[in-house]
């Protein structure tokens, strides 16, 4: 609880009175964000969520105050597209067919959660797949059982705030599920700053659904859990000293991916 107040504090802000001042330096704030990272254009969403969940009279000009922001996402998004696709970024043909682009959005949205919550198979290059047969019984799976999971907790937790703050994380990553496929990798673990804040709600869900579990089990498994990431991130880096232990390391995940070799 204390944790999802904190984190949807900002957002209250974020959506004070649009005369005032501190509304003036967040709308000026978010777009130096939008400037410094494009992926900042998700935030109007959020602030949309926001309203939806908590405020008292959920009509429309409720979510006036966001208009100014949704247009500088627009804008934002607009040239970012048209920037990438002038530098061939945006692969207008690869192994995944447009109309599998939806159902990719989620496989890969099921991978970060997965991965958020168990660091395995972590790798510096999530390469595309030569074709979509390399992945489809994979995608498929995932994709089922991140709907389900999903689909379960939002419908069997009871408190508004962790719901809140777990569909927040899931709105931050929306812009870089590969629904429009920039670059070649089909995922990058640093996309996931963000909404690793917000999806350290998962515990506080679980223990919401499940509140006979004994606390002090729950306290010694989340110690196992922290040594057990550290354990990981330990061993992981040696292979960011510099460029050379880098690309090593990625042609050894990939050794198709020729890129690594130049």
């Amino acid at each position: 609880m204390f944790v999802g107040e904190r984190i949807s504090l900002p957002l209250r802000l974020f959506l004070v009175n649009f005369s005032s001042l501190l509304s003036l330096l967040s709308f000026l704030f978010f777009v130096a964000a939008c400037l410094s990272k494009a992926t900042a254009v998700s935030l109007p969403l959020i602030g949309a969520l926001y309203i939806f969940y908590y405020s008292k009279e959920n009509k429309l000009s409720s979510y006036m105050p966001l208009l100014p922001y949704f247009v500088v996402s627009l804008i934002v998004g607009y040239v970012a597209i048209v920037a990438q696709t002038d530098i061939s970024a945006i692969k207008t043909s690869n192994a995944i067919p447009w109309l599998w682009k939806p159902v990719l959005a989620m496989y890969n949205l099921g991978i970060y959660l997965f991965q958020h919550m168990i660091p395995a198979q972590l790798q510096t290059y999530y390469r595309y797949p030569d074709n979509i047969g390399e992945i489809l019984l994979h995608m498929i799976l995932v994709v089922f059982v991140t709907t389900v999971s999903g689909i379960f907790l939002l419908s069997r937790i009871g408190n508004k705030v962790l719901s809140f703050v777990f569909i927040t994380g899931v709105i931050a990553i929306v812009p870089v599920l590969q629904l429009i496929p920039v670059g070649d990798a089909l995922r990058a673990d640093r996309y996931t700053y963000l909404p690793s804040v917000a999806w350290c709600a998962l515990p506080f869900m679980i223990l919401n659904i499940f509140p006979k579990l004994n606390v002090k089990y729950v306290y010694l498994i989340g110690m196992v859990y922290i040594i057990l990431v550290s354990v990981i991130t330990y061993r992981l880096l040696p292979s960011w000293q510099n460029s050379e232990t880098l690309w090593k390391r990625s042609i050894t995940e990939n050794p198709k991916w020729y890129s690594a070799y130049n």
